[in-house]
């Protein structure tokens, strides 16, 4: 799912800095506001 261009274009995941394991892909807000 990571590599879905529609998902990817919307900005569904986002990378998180986590101290443990490193960067990972996470689900973001499923909402944009402008």
């Amino acid at each position: 799912m990571y590599e879905d261009e529609h998902l990817n274009a919307r900005d569904t995941y986002v990378q998180l800095d986590h101290p443990v394991v490193g960067r990972q892909p996470v689900v973001g807000l499923p909402w944009h506001l402008e």
